[in-house]
Protein backbone atom coordinates (compact mmCIF):
# COMPACT_ATOMS: atom_id res chain seq x y z
CA UNK A 1 0.00 0.00 0.00
CA UNK A 2 1.46 3.33 -1.04
CA UNK A 3 1.99 6.00 1.58
CA UNK A 4 0.93 9.63 1.32
CA UNK A 5 4.60 10.45 0.71
CA UNK A 6 4.53 8.23 -2.40
CA UNK A 7 1.38 10.03 -3.60
CA UNK A 8 1.74 13.66 -2.55
CA UNK A 9 -1.37 15.84 -2.93
CA UNK A 10 -1.75 17.42 -6.34
CA UNK A 11 -1.12 21.13 -6.22
CA UNK A 12 -1.82 23.83 -8.73
CA UNK A 13 1.67 25.30 -8.82
CA UNK A 14 0.61 27.91 -11.36
CA UNK A 15 -1.46 29.70 -8.72
CA UNK A 16 1.71 29.99 -6.65
CA UNK A 17 4.16 30.69 -9.48
CA UNK A 18 2.45 33.12 -11.84
CA UNK A 19 1.97 35.92 -9.31
CA UNK A 20 5.71 35.71 -8.63
CA UNK A 21 6.49 35.73 -12.35
CA UNK A 22 4.35 38.84 -12.74
CA UNK A 23 6.25 40.38 -9.83
CA UNK A 24 9.46 39.69 -11.74
CA UNK A 25 8.04 41.45 -14.77
CA UNK A 26 7.39 44.50 -12.58
CA UNK A 27 11.15 44.71 -12.01
CA UNK A 28 11.82 44.27 -15.72
CA UNK A 29 9.37 47.02 -16.60
CA UNK A 30 11.13 49.21 -14.05
CA UNK A 31 14.33 48.89 -16.07
CA UNK A 32 12.52 49.60 -19.34
CA UNK A 33 10.93 52.75 -17.89
CA UNK A 34 14.24 53.93 -16.41
CA UNK A 35 15.92 53.49 -19.79
CA UNK A 36 13.03 55.17 -21.57
CA UNK A 37 13.19 58.27 -19.36
CA UNK A 38 16.99 58.52 -19.63
CA UNK A 39 16.69 58.27 -23.41
CA UNK A 40 14.67 61.52 -23.42
CA UNK A 41 17.51 63.60 -21.99
CA UNK A 42 20.15 65.41 -24.08
CA UNK A 43 23.20 63.17 -24.52
CA UNK A 44 21.05 60.15 -23.79
CA UNK A 45 23.93 57.76 -24.45
CA UNK A 46 25.99 59.42 -21.67
CA UNK A 47 23.08 59.27 -19.22
CA UNK A 48 22.38 55.61 -19.99
CA UNK A 49 26.06 54.71 -19.78
CA UNK A 50 26.56 56.50 -16.46
CA UNK A 51 23.57 54.84 -14.86
CA UNK A 52 24.68 51.47 -16.27
CA UNK A 53 28.09 51.77 -14.62
CA UNK A 54 26.62 52.83 -11.27
CA UNK A 55 23.78 50.29 -11.23
CA UNK A 56 26.05 47.39 -12.25
CA UNK A 57 28.38 48.22 -9.36
CA UNK A 58 25.38 48.34 -7.03
CA UNK A 59 23.91 45.10 -8.39
CA UNK A 60 27.20 43.28 -7.83
CA UNK A 61 26.49 43.61 -4.11
CA UNK A 62 22.70 43.69 -4.21
CA UNK A 63 22.61 40.42 -6.18
CA UNK A 64 24.06 38.63 -3.18
CA UNK A 65 20.78 39.23 -1.37
CA UNK A 66 18.42 37.63 -3.88
CA UNK A 67 18.34 34.23 -2.15
CA UNK A 68 17.21 35.63 1.21
CA UNK A 69 13.56 34.67 0.46
CA UNK A 70 14.64 31.08 -0.20
CA UNK A 71 16.66 31.09 3.02
CA UNK A 72 13.51 32.10 4.88
CA UNK A 73 11.42 29.48 3.06
CA UNK A 74 13.84 26.70 4.00
CA UNK A 75 15.06 27.77 7.44
CA UNK A 76 12.23 29.75 9.10
CA UNK A 77 10.21 26.78 10.29
CA UNK A 78 9.37 28.20 13.73
CA UNK A 79 8.57 31.69 14.99
CA UNK A 80 11.98 31.86 16.68
CA UNK A 81 13.67 30.85 13.41
CA UNK A 82 11.73 33.58 11.61
CA UNK A 83 12.98 36.23 14.04
CA UNK A 84 16.53 34.90 13.63
CA UNK A 85 16.23 35.19 9.84
CA UNK A 86 15.12 38.81 10.24
CA UNK A 87 18.20 39.63 12.32
CA UNK A 88 20.45 37.77 9.91
CA UNK A 89 19.06 39.65 6.88
CA UNK A 90 19.52 42.98 8.64
CA UNK A 91 23.13 42.31 9.56
CA UNK A 92 23.97 40.94 6.12
CA UNK A 93 22.45 44.02 4.47
CA UNK A 94 24.46 46.31 6.73
CA UNK A 95 27.76 44.49 6.14
CA UNK A 96 27.31 44.25 2.36
CA UNK A 97 26.51 47.95 2.10
CA UNK A 98 29.93 48.89 3.50
CA UNK A 99 31.96 48.36 0.26
CA UNK A 100 29.51 50.54 -1.70
CA UNK A 101 29.53 53.22 0.98
CA UNK A 102 33.33 53.18 0.86
CA UNK A 103 33.41 53.61 -2.93
CA UNK A 104 30.70 56.26 -2.89
CA UNK A 105 31.82 58.51 -0.03
CA UNK A 106 35.62 58.32 0.23
CA UNK A 107 38.34 59.60 -2.14
CA UNK A 108 40.14 56.24 -1.92
CA UNK A 109 36.92 54.47 -2.78
CA UNK A 110 36.34 56.80 -5.74
CA UNK A 111 39.79 55.96 -7.06
CA UNK A 112 39.16 52.23 -6.59
CA UNK A 113 35.87 52.49 -8.48
CA UNK A 114 37.51 54.41 -11.34
CA UNK A 115 40.36 51.89 -11.51
CA UNK A 116 38.42 48.65 -11.55
CA UNK A 117 35.65 49.89 -13.89
CA UNK A 118 37.99 52.01 -16.08
CA UNK A 119 35.65 54.98 -15.62
CA UNK A 120 36.73 58.25 -17.22
CA UNK A 121 37.23 61.40 -15.18
CA UNK A 122 34.22 62.95 -16.94
CA UNK A 123 31.84 60.23 -15.76
CA UNK A 124 33.28 59.40 -12.35
CA UNK A 125 31.57 62.19 -10.31
CA UNK A 126 28.12 61.25 -11.62
CA UNK A 127 28.72 57.52 -11.06
CA UNK A 128 29.79 58.12 -7.46
CA UNK A 129 26.76 60.36 -6.82
CA UNK A 130 24.48 57.58 -8.05
CA UNK A 131 26.22 55.17 -5.66
CA UNK A 132 25.74 57.60 -2.78
CA UNK A 133 21.99 57.30 -3.36
CA UNK A 134 21.98 53.56 -4.09
CA UNK A 135 24.31 52.21 -1.37
CA UNK A 136 21.80 52.52 1.54
CA UNK A 137 19.31 50.47 -0.49
CA UNK A 138 21.36 47.33 0.20
CA UNK A 139 20.19 47.30 3.83
CA UNK A 140 16.63 48.27 2.85
CA UNK A 141 16.47 45.57 0.17
CA UNK A 142 17.87 42.89 2.49
CA UNK A 143 15.06 43.41 4.99
CA UNK A 144 12.46 43.72 2.22
CA UNK A 145 13.58 40.37 0.76
CA UNK A 146 13.25 38.80 4.20
CA UNK A 147 9.64 40.05 4.27
CA UNK A 148 9.12 38.60 0.79
CA UNK A 149 10.35 35.25 2.07
CA UNK A 150 7.81 35.35 4.89
CA UNK A 151 4.98 36.11 2.45
CA UNK A 152 6.11 33.36 0.06
CA UNK A 153 6.39 30.82 2.88
CA UNK A 154 2.82 31.71 3.85
CA UNK A 155 1.88 31.22 0.15
CA UNK A 156 0.73 34.85 -0.13
CA UNK A 157 2.35 35.30 -3.53
CA UNK A 158 -0.49 37.49 -4.79
CA UNK A 159 0.38 40.00 -2.08
CA UNK A 160 3.96 40.01 -3.37
CA UNK A 161 2.63 40.79 -6.86
CA UNK A 162 0.46 43.66 -5.61
CA UNK A 163 3.34 45.15 -3.63
CA UNK A 164 5.63 45.03 -6.65
CA UNK A 165 2.89 46.67 -8.72
CA UNK A 166 2.69 49.51 -6.19
CA UNK A 167 6.49 49.80 -6.33
CA UNK A 168 6.40 50.08 -10.12
CA UNK A 169 3.64 52.69 -9.97
CA UNK A 170 5.58 54.79 -7.47
CA UNK A 171 8.76 54.59 -9.51
CA UNK A 172 6.98 55.54 -12.73
CA UNK A 173 5.18 58.46 -11.11
CA UNK A 174 8.36 59.96 -9.65
CA UNK A 175 10.35 59.39 -12.86
CA UNK A 176 7.77 61.14 -15.02
CA UNK A 177 7.21 63.92 -12.46
CA UNK A 178 10.93 64.59 -12.17
CA UNK A 179 11.43 64.61 -15.92
CA UNK A 180 8.53 66.99 -16.59
CA UNK A 181 9.58 69.21 -13.66
CA UNK A 182 12.95 69.73 -15.32
CA UNK A 183 15.10 67.75 -12.87
CA UNK A 184 18.43 66.53 -14.19
CA UNK A 185 18.71 62.82 -15.05
CA UNK A 186 20.70 61.85 -11.96
CA UNK A 187 18.22 63.44 -9.52
CA UNK A 188 15.24 61.96 -11.36
CA UNK A 189 16.59 58.40 -11.39
CA UNK A 190 18.05 58.50 -7.89
CA UNK A 191 15.01 59.97 -6.13
CA UNK A 192 12.61 57.65 -7.98
CA UNK A 193 14.64 54.53 -7.22
CA UNK A 194 15.14 55.29 -3.53
CA UNK A 195 11.54 56.40 -2.97
CA UNK A 196 10.04 53.35 -4.69
CA UNK A 197 12.29 50.86 -2.89
CA UNK A 198 11.72 52.47 0.49
CA UNK A 199 7.95 52.38 0.00
CA UNK A 200 8.11 48.73 -1.06
CA UNK A 201 10.15 47.83 2.03
CA UNK A 202 7.72 49.64 4.34
CA UNK A 203 4.66 47.95 2.82
CA UNK A 204 6.40 44.55 2.84
CA UNK A 205 7.20 45.01 6.54
CA UNK A 206 3.57 45.81 7.32
CA UNK A 207 2.26 42.78 5.40
CA UNK A 208 4.85 40.40 6.87
CA UNK A 209 4.04 41.58 10.39
CA UNK A 210 0.39 40.73 9.83
CA UNK A 211 1.12 37.29 8.32
CA UNK A 212 0.94 34.05 10.25
CA UNK A 213 2.67 30.99 8.78
CA UNK A 214 0.69 27.76 9.06
CA UNK A 215 3.88 25.71 9.44
CA UNK A 216 4.65 27.39 12.76
CA UNK A 217 3.36 25.38 15.70
CA UNK A 218 2.91 27.35 18.91
CA UNK A 219 5.86 26.93 21.24
CA UNK A 220 7.98 24.97 18.76
CA UNK A 221 11.68 24.84 19.58
CA UNK A 222 13.95 26.75 17.17
CA UNK A 223 15.73 24.65 14.56
CA UNK A 224 18.01 27.28 12.96
CA UNK A 225 21.17 29.04 14.14
CA UNK A 226 23.22 31.97 12.89
CA UNK A 227 25.91 29.53 11.78
CA UNK A 228 23.35 27.42 9.93
CA UNK A 229 21.94 30.48 8.18
CA UNK A 230 25.44 31.55 7.19
CA UNK A 231 26.27 28.10 5.81
CA UNK A 232 23.05 28.12 3.79
CA UNK A 233 23.36 31.72 2.59
CA UNK A 234 26.96 32.31 1.54
CA UNK A 235 27.35 29.67 -1.22
CA UNK A 236 24.18 31.01 -2.88
CA UNK A 237 25.29 34.61 -2.39
CA UNK A 238 28.69 33.90 -3.93
CA UNK A 239 27.08 32.15 -6.89
CA UNK A 240 24.73 35.07 -7.47
CA UNK A 241 27.60 37.55 -7.22
CA UNK A 242 29.57 35.66 -9.87
CA UNK A 243 26.63 35.95 -12.27
CA UNK A 244 26.23 39.66 -11.50
CA UNK A 245 29.95 40.24 -12.02
CA UNK A 246 29.61 39.69 -15.76
CA UNK A 247 28.22 43.18 -16.39
CA UNK A 248 30.87 45.19 -14.50
CA UNK A 249 33.62 43.10 -16.09
CA UNK A 250 32.14 43.61 -19.56
CA UNK A 251 31.60 47.33 -19.00
CA UNK A 252 35.16 47.72 -17.69
CA UNK A 253 36.50 46.08 -20.85
CA UNK A 254 34.30 48.19 -23.12
CA UNK A 255 35.45 51.35 -21.33
CA UNK A 256 38.92 50.76 -22.81
CA UNK A 257 37.57 51.10 -26.36
CA UNK A 258 36.64 54.01 -28.61
CA UNK A 259 32.96 55.02 -28.39
CA UNK A 260 32.72 53.26 -25.04
CA UNK A 261 29.85 55.48 -23.88
CA UNK A 262 27.61 54.50 -26.79
CA UNK A 263 28.48 50.80 -26.48
CA UNK A 264 27.80 50.65 -22.74
CA UNK A 265 24.48 52.45 -23.25
CA UNK A 266 23.48 49.96 -25.97
CA UNK A 267 24.49 47.00 -23.81
CA UNK A 268 22.42 48.35 -20.91
CA UNK A 269 19.29 48.50 -23.08
CA UNK A 270 19.94 45.08 -24.66
CA UNK A 271 20.63 43.31 -21.36
CA UNK A 272 17.49 44.71 -19.80
CA UNK A 273 15.37 43.52 -22.71
CA UNK A 274 16.87 40.02 -22.62
CA UNK A 275 15.95 39.86 -18.94
CA UNK A 276 12.30 39.64 -20.01
CA UNK A 277 12.98 35.94 -20.71
CA UNK A 278 15.49 35.15 -17.95
CA UNK A 279 13.90 36.75 -14.90
CA UNK A 280 10.67 34.67 -14.83
CA UNK A 281 12.79 31.51 -14.84
CA UNK A 282 14.47 32.74 -11.65
CA UNK A 283 11.13 32.57 -9.85
CA UNK A 284 11.26 28.76 -10.05
CA UNK A 285 13.54 28.83 -7.03
CA UNK A 286 10.55 29.90 -4.90
CA UNK A 287 8.51 26.95 -6.19
CA UNK A 288 11.19 24.38 -5.50
CA UNK A 289 12.18 25.80 -2.11
CA UNK A 290 8.54 25.69 -1.00
CA UNK A 291 7.27 22.44 -2.57
CA UNK A 292 10.33 20.52 -3.81
CA UNK A 293 10.67 18.28 -0.76
CA UNK A 294 6.97 17.39 -0.84
CA UNK A 295 6.55 16.75 -4.59
CA UNK A 296 9.85 16.94 -6.54
CA UNK A 297 8.48 15.18 -9.64
CA UNK A 298 5.39 17.37 -9.86
CA UNK A 299 7.42 20.54 -9.42
CA UNK A 300 9.89 19.40 -12.09
CA UNK A 301 7.09 18.68 -14.58
CA UNK A 302 5.58 22.10 -13.95
CA UNK A 303 8.95 23.84 -14.44
CA UNK A 304 9.59 21.92 -17.65
CA UNK A 305 6.23 22.91 -19.18
CA UNK A 306 6.62 26.59 -18.29
CA UNK A 307 10.21 26.68 -19.58
CA UNK A 308 9.11 25.18 -22.89
CA UNK A 309 6.57 27.99 -23.20
CA UNK A 310 9.22 30.65 -22.55
CA UNK A 311 11.51 29.05 -25.14
CA UNK A 312 8.73 29.14 -27.73
CA UNK A 313 8.12 32.85 -27.14
CA UNK A 314 11.86 33.58 -27.22
CA UNK A 315 12.23 31.72 -30.52
CA UNK A 316 9.34 33.78 -31.92
CA UNK A 317 11.14 37.01 -31.00
CA UNK A 318 14.57 35.91 -32.20
CA UNK A 319 13.71 34.18 -35.46
CA UNK A 320 10.76 36.24 -36.75
CA UNK A 321 10.31 39.93 -37.64
CA UNK A 322 8.44 40.36 -34.32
Amino acid sequence: MKSQKDNPPRRHYGRFYWPLALSGYALLLEHQIQNGVLAQYPRAELELSTFALASSSFQLVNAMLVFIPQMVAVMARTEADQRLCARFATWIGLLLSLPLLFMAFTPAGNRLLAWWMNISGEQLPAVTRYLQWLAPLVLINAYRLYCTGVLVLAERTRVVTVLNGVHLGMLTAVLLSGFHAGWDALSTLAVATVAANTLLAALSHFMARSTRIHLHAAGSAPTASMRGLLVFFWPLAATSMMFAMSRPVLYASVNLTVEAVVTVAALRVAFDFCGMFQNPINQFRHVYATFGAEDPKGVTRFMFRVTAGYLAVMALVVFTPL
